[in-house]
C-alpha cells in the first residue's frame, strides 16, 4: 500500500500550482532574440502536516517560438491540492501572448489568457490585452534586465456563486533581472491592475525569486509572492501569500 500511494505521488507531481489571482507570467517569459522553438517544464510538490494534511503538486509548461521580429509564446499550468485524503480543489491557467519587436527598445503585444480557481470561487476568468513592453535595460540574456509593460485589458469572470462581473483594466508591470553568474539569478516582477473606470477597484501582486542552477538543463528555483485583491469573491481574504519550491527542466 505504501507503495501505491509513493507512486500515486509521483504521477500527481504531473499537475501544477496557481493559487492566486493575478498570474505571474513575466517571469516565465524567454528574453531571447534567437530564431526557433524554446521551453521549460517546472515541476514541484509541497506537503504540510498539520491539523490537515494538505498535498500540493505543480506542474507548467512554456513554449516561445521566434522569428525575425515576431514571437509566439504558450503558458499552461495545472494544480491540485488534496486536503486529508478527500478534499480536492482545482486551479489553472492558459494564456497565449503574441510580439512584434518594433524597435531595439519597445515590443507590440496582444494577448489571451483563461483561468480558473476553486480555491478563491473563480469559476472562470477570460482575458485579452493589447499594449507593449518598453525595454529600459539591454534584453540580452547575460544582462541586467528592466521592463516596464502596460496594456489594456478586458476582462470577464464568473464566480462559483454564479455572480458575473466585467471589467476594463490597465495591466501595468514592472520586471527586473540579475544573472549574478552563470549558476544563480535573481527576478523581481511587480503587477497593478486597476479598474479603468473604478481605481478603487484594482489588484496588486509582486513576486521575488532565485533561480541556481543544478545541471546544464536542470535549474531550481525558490521564489515568494504576495497578491492583494481590493475586491475578491465573497469570503476571500484580500490578502494572501504564496512560497514556491520548484525544479525547471529546460527543452
Amino acid at each position: 500500500m505504501n507503495q501505491i500511494r509513493l507512486l500515486t505521488l509521483f504521477l500527481l507531481v504531473t499537475i501544477s500550482s496557481f493559487a492566486q489571482s493575478v498570474v505571474n507570467t513575466e517571469s516565465n517569459r524567454l528574453d531571447t532574440l534567437e530564431n526557433g522553438i524554446r521551453g521549460n517544464i517546472e515541476l514541484g510538490l509541497n506537503f504540510v502536516q498539520n491539523i490537515n494534511n494538505v498535498f500540493q503538486t505543480q506542474n507548467s509548461s512554456l513554449f516561445q517560438w521566434n522569428k525575425n521580429k515576431h514571437s509566439l509564446m504558450s503558458f499552461n499550468a495545472l494544480n491540485l491540492t488534496v486536503f486529508n485524503d478527500s478534499k480536492v480543489l482545482n486551479d489553472g491557467v492558459q494564456y497565449l501572448r503574441y510580439s512584434y519587436h518594433f524597435k531595439d527598445y519597445l515590443d507590440i503585444e496582444a494577448f489571451g489568457q483563461a483561468q480558473y480557481n476553486e480555491i478563491i470561487k473563480i469559476r472562470g476568468r477570460y482575458l485579452m490585452g493589447l499594449g507593449g513592453r518598453l525595454h529600459i535595460f539591454d534584453p540580452e540574456e547575460d544582462s541586467v534586465k528592466l521592463h516596464l509593460s502596460v496594456h489594456y485589458m478586458r476582462e470577464y469572470e464568473e464566480e462559483t456563486t454564479s455572480l458575473i462581473n466585467r471589467h476594463h483594466r490597465l495591466n501595468n508591470v514592472l520586471a527586473f533581472g540579475w544573472p549574478i553568474n552563470d549558476k544563480i539569478g535573481l527576478n523581481m516582477i511587480a503587477y497593478y491592475q486597476p479598474d479603468m473606470q473604478n481605481f478603487k477597484d484594482f489588484r496588486f501582486s509582486s513576486e521575488a525569486g532565485v533561480e541556481i542552477k543544478i545541471l546544464k538543463r536542470l535549474t531550481f528555483k525558490y521564489s515568494m509572492a504576495w497578491f492583494y485583491d481590493e475586491n475578491p469573491p465573497e469570503g476571500i481574504n484580500r490578502i494572501f501569500y504564496n512560497i514556491k519550491n520548484t525544479l525547471l527542466f529546460e527543452i
